[in-house]
């Protein structure tokens, strides 16, 4: 054990003292401090890295519309060099078919309606997801309603008309929600229907 001298009276008190008896000046060893400041930055570099991880995973988690990339203008020439080859293309109509788009935590089918002039421009966009053999839409209703919130939170309270839940942005293009239960295409089973409609 040394001594040292007291900063604020001077007198000589224990190197491992915390205290100077005399006066109560609180000793300020620098091997201790060091460790306080380590510590410290320790502290303040995991509190940082948890806010990164927070944020992250609230950037990757968050659901996206399955519309977002699409635009009233787009070609379907433009939609294949975004999105790539469709998975099939529609013979009837003049649609491409993307299948495993998620949304919602379900992995449904995309499908792009185009017009029959000069450039194929986009009709409408729609994607579904078929539910399986014996379930109900109320097996889906924390979808159905993550949906609903998702698309309020973009565009406003919807309007409801003739069946289909539907929102409006700014420049007036459509997003129709219905919960199909197909019953005039009995061959199809039921589905939860999203359309895009510029």
């Amino acid at each position: 054990m040394a001594l040292i001298k007291c900063p604020e009276c001077g007198k000589e008190v224990s190197d491992k003292a915390s205290a100077c008896p005399n006066c109560g000046y609180r000793m300020l060893h620098p091997e201790k401090t060091a460790a306080i400041i380590k510590y410290a930055k320790i502290g303040i570099i995991c509190l940082i890295a948890v806010v990164a991880i927070i944020a992250l995973y609230k950037a990757v988690s968050k659901d996206h519309s399955p519309f977002e990339k699409f635009s009233p203008q787009m070609t379907k020439e433009e939609v294949h060099k975004k999105f790539g080859e469709p998975d099939l293309t529609g013979t009837e109509y003049n649609t491409d078919h993307y299948s495993n788009v998620s949304f919602v935590g379900l992995v449904g089918e995309l499908s792009v309606w185009y017009r029959n002039n000069e450039k194929e421009s986009i009709d409408r966009v729609s994607w579904y997801y078929m539910l399986k053999e014996g379930e109900t839409f109320a097996d889906y209703s924390k979808q159905v309603e993550r949906i609903t919130e998702l698309f309020t939170e973009m565009y406003g309270l919807p309007s409801e008309e003739y069946g289909h839940t539907i929102w409006k942005d700014s420049v007036g293009q459509e997003y129709w929600l219905k919960l199909d239960s197909n019953s005039s295409a009995v061959s199809l089973p039921p589905m939860i229907w999203l359309t895009y409609q510029p």
